[in-house]
């Protein structure tokens, strides 16, 4: 049996719940017969409001949890692995976690996973999103827009400097610039 594929493309998402949401939020308009109550069920969850509390940050999914999602949403196999990788993104406590996450979710979209133009987490993800992140955790290097401009050889606007950064920072690779 073939797959759906959700219209929702996981590849636009920086947060796992947000893109949850969305995708569910679909599913019940387009099935409105259906509820959380009866997709938590479907899903195999013994709690009926599991997926409500997801959503809205009560509750983490589990490895396990987040394959269960994966497979209540229909994913295809890319799209699944992109989804398990950003739930872990998501939860990750390290800074080296975040980014050898980030890294495979780059490999995938570069790999064939996503359609262009190659999107992760939100940001369109170009070269110096890596080297920004690598600048900011050198030793004795102050960090700030102004700084990441010039040490990056004026190759990137400062407009596109200050969002990288902000990104980073929100998604909890460093506190703060």
């Amino acid at each position: 049996m073939e797959r759906e594929t959700p219209a929702i493309s996981v590849y636009r998402y920086a947060d796992y719940r947000v893109y949850l949401r969305d995708v569910l939020d679909e599913k019940l308009r387009v099935q409105p017969r259906l509820s959380l109550r009866a997709l938590a069920s479907r899903a195999g969850f013994s709690s009926p409001g599991y997926l409500q509390m997801v959503m809205s940050g009560e509750r983490s999914l589990t490895p396990q949890s987040a394959a269960k999602v994966a497979s209540l949403l229909s994913l295809q196999a890319a799209d699944e692995e992109f989804f398990l990788l950003l739930v872990g993104f998501n939860q990750a406590k390290s800074i080296a976690k975040k980014r050898q996450l980030i890294a495979k979710m780059y490999a995938l979209t570069r790999s064939g996973g996503a359609a262009a133009p190659v999107r992760i987490l939100g940001l369109d993800f170009a070269w110096y999103n890596f080297v920004i992140l690598e600048m900011a955790t050198c030793r004795g290097f102050r960090l700030n827009p102004e700084t990441a401009y010039w040490a990056l050889g004026q190759k990137v606007s400062r407009q596109d400097v200050r969002k990288a950064l902000c990104f980073l920072e929100t998604q909890g690779f460093f506190a703060e610039y």
